[in-house]
């Protein structure tokens, strides 16, 4: 379905991000390499920050803006593709890199 409400989209970003920074938890449990974990305890942050904004966009935007209809095809394989990689949690500062890249990209395109 192509049309959905500004809060669903909003939505629909915050649940990307929350998987995201399960993701980087998953990893964190996993990686020996102090250079990664640093990396990852800085982008799970930066999740964290992101979420909190989103979620202040809901609350302070006007009913009608978040009621009105856009016409937007949501992605929705993101999350789905972002679990799988949860089975592969020894990763390096460059996978991690590259999977945030490629999950920015799938977003976004």
């Amino acid at each position: 379905m192509r049309l959905h409400q500004s809060k669903e989209v909003y939505q629909h970003v915050i649940a990307i991000n929350k998987e995201l920074s399960a993701l980087y938890s998953c990893f964190l449990e996993t990686v020996t390499d102090e250079r990664t974990r640093i990396f990852l305890h800085f982008i799970e942050q930066k999740q964290a920050d992101a979420i909190s904004y989103l979620n202040g966009l809901i609350k302070a935007e006007p009913k009608s803006i978040l009621d009105s209809w856009l016409d937007e095809e949501i992605e929705h394989k993101s999350i789905d593709y972002i679990k799988t990689l949860k089975q592969k949690p020894d990763v390096t500062i460059d996978d991690v890199l590259a999977i945030s890249a490629d999950i920015n990209e799938k977003v976004n395109s």
